[in-house]
């Protein structure tokens, strides 16, 4: 992600340790706009939920409270959970096991903003989604190996949703 943003090889030391310093305590950290109405939809159409993310469980578990999408993801691995990171596959297989989903993969959606992301999800077996970002632009995430690119997580949990809706009614 830093390399991705402009930092200095030599300065990732520097750039972790400053990035763990700001949000640590973050009071103004807020969810993308839609994220929670979207999470709330696919809660609501029976999906399980959870997040794997490279963030440190004493910084990432505070800003799920604050933003309030704590209760939204039940199913939580951190990168101090395990001795590996994206793109290892093992943070999402864990998830995949405390979801109960480690046996159907294909029937599993990842969605991320970076490359990481996407060589993880790929080399787990389940739909790799990716979120246009600063971390992550469109060719990037398609070069790592998403299946589809969304502009945000809403706008790919809108048309989820309503692919779901049509494959119900569809005789």
């Amino acid at each position: 992600m830093y390399l991705n943003l402009g930092v200095p090889p030599d300065r990732l030391d520097e750039a972790n340790e400053l990035w763990h310093t700001t949000f640590a305590g973050a009071e103004d950290v807020i969810a993308f706009e839609g994220v929670a109405g979207a999470l709330a939809r696919l809660d609501a159409v029976g999906c399980g939920l959870g997040i794997v993310t490279a963030g440190d469980r004493v910084i990432v578990e505070p800003q799920l409270t604050r933003t309030g999408l704590g209760p939204m993801l039940p199913v939580r691995v951190f990168g101090d959970d395990l001795a590996v990171h994206k793109p290892d596959p093992a943070p999402l297989r864990r998830a995949l096991e405390l979801l109960g989903l480690a046996d159907a993969a294909d029937e599993v959606a990842y969605v991320g903003d970076a490359p990481t992301d996407m060589r993880m999800a790929r080399a787990v077996g389940v739909r790799a989604i990716g979120i246009a970002s600063v971390v992550g632009d469109p060719d990037e995430l398609r070069e790592a190996g998403a299946d589809e690119v969304a502009s945000t997580v809403a706008a790919w949990v809108e048309g989820f949703v309503a692919g779901l809706a049509s494959d119900r009614t569809a005789p």
